[in-house]
């Protein structure tokens, strides 16, 4: 908790140190459009996570089949939801917070497009401590934090959309000093953690044609409203990603039909 408020924090003091208080605010509202998902998000699906894999060790089961299959479902869940903050986080921006913020939209994709890097392998904490290692997470976090400390402030004099994007290193970082924790945790290779999300990035890269297609057909009628533009990226979304879940074969499809199907069983 205290590595997650210390980072958390980081970025304001080094963004208002260097930008100022306009650059603050305008940080802030950027970041609050991811964080507004991420904080909801991961909150529920920590909450699931450490339980199950403590509940599965005590069982004596393959932990390293259960990670990677968790993985793959998380890498579809998260991804193509940041892939569409990072197409539309500059309208989700202005929808949510009003036209005067619009100079914090590129800055809202841009994180976005960082915490992808990222996102689903911090499901590999929750594993981390179901099996007593927070000494090992304690020191990925660390080292993440080191990284992004010293990146951000690299990145301070060029501006908030240079220093938005930054954050891409220290999550580059994370993504690779903790998958290696975890292979040599589970005894697993580090291939069979990329064959696991090779599914997820080309789903993700499908999904983010389709909506960046979308985008460049509406700029070309002319100026949209934010909310306009929104409404016809969710309704191509919920067409576009059920499609793909379906195609991949994706476990989070798995896990609709199986609560469908319990539905089904309830009623009969």
């Amino acid at each position: 908790t205290f590595m997650n408020i210390t980072s958390n924090s980081i970025p304001d003091l080094i963004v208002g140190k260097s930008l100022g208080i306009a650059g603050a605010g305008l940080y802030d509202r950027a970041a609050s459009v991811n964080r507004m998902v991420w904080d909801q998000l991961f909150s529920v699906i920590g909450s699931v996570m450490f339980p199950t894999f403590a509940s599965e060790k005590r069982g004596g089961e393959d932990l390293g089949r259960a990670y990677l299959y968790r993985l793959r479902g998380l890498a579809d869940f998260l991804w193509v939801i940041l892939a569409w903050l990072a197409i539309y986080g500059d309208h989700a921006l202005i929808v949510l917070y009003g036209e005067q913020w619009v100079a914090a939209g590129p800055a809202a994709r841009a994180l976005a497009l960082s915490a992808i890097l990222s996102a689903p392998f911090m499901v590999g904490r929750e594993l981390m401590f179901a099996m007593g290692k927070t000494q090992t997470s304690f020191w990925i976090d660390t080292v993440t934090l080191a990284v992004r400390v010293g990146t951000l402030a690299l990145a301070a004099p060029y501006g908030l959309l240079v220093m938005a994007l930054s954050f891409m290193v220290p999550n580059i970082i994370f993504m690779a000093v903790s998958q290696v924790a975890i292979s040599r945790l589970l005894r697993i290779r580090l291939a069979s953690i990329f064959a696991a999300v090779l599914p997820s990035v080309i789903m993700m890269g499908l999904y983010g044609g389709v909506m960046l297609m979308l985008k460049a057909y509406l700029m070309t009628l002319g100026p949209q409203p934010s909310l306009l533009v929104l409404a016809a990226s969710g309704a191509v979304s919920a067409v576009v990603a059920p499609f793909l879940l379906y195609m991949f074969r994706s476990p989070v499809y798995v896990a609709v039909q199986k609560l469908r199907g319990r539905s089904v069983a309830a009623e009969i």
